[in-house]
């Protein structure tokens, strides 16, 4: 690793933790979630359709649509709309 590396993952690391700190969301509940659900090529919440269906309560279809937009199995996709919900507050952590 090059120096200029180090100190770029450091700067982004101080980052996301400032960014976690900032909407409330405790470090170690995001790392569970992140190694519970994978972190896919395209997160659930980078999707405004995907979004949009979670949020007029249709998960079958934003799980449908999730899929179709990263090629998920179906138990990851049906994870990352779950972990959506709990983000918009639809639903409570299990």
């Amino acid at each position: 690793m090059v120096p200029d590396d180090a100190e770029r993952i450091d700067r982004l690391e101080r980052q996301v933790q400032y960014l976690l700190r900032y909407v409330g969301v405790d470090a170690d509940i995001a790392a569970a979630d992140n190694a519970a659900f994978g972190a896919g090529p395209l997160p659930a919440s980078a999707s405004p359709e995907v979004v949009a269906l979670v949020r007029a309560g249709k998960p079958i279809q934003a799980i449908k649509l999730y899929r179709q937009m990263t090629g998920a199995g179906l138990k990851e996709a049906k994870d990352a709309i779950d972990c959506l919900r709990v983000d918009l507050g639809l639903a409570r952590r299990r």
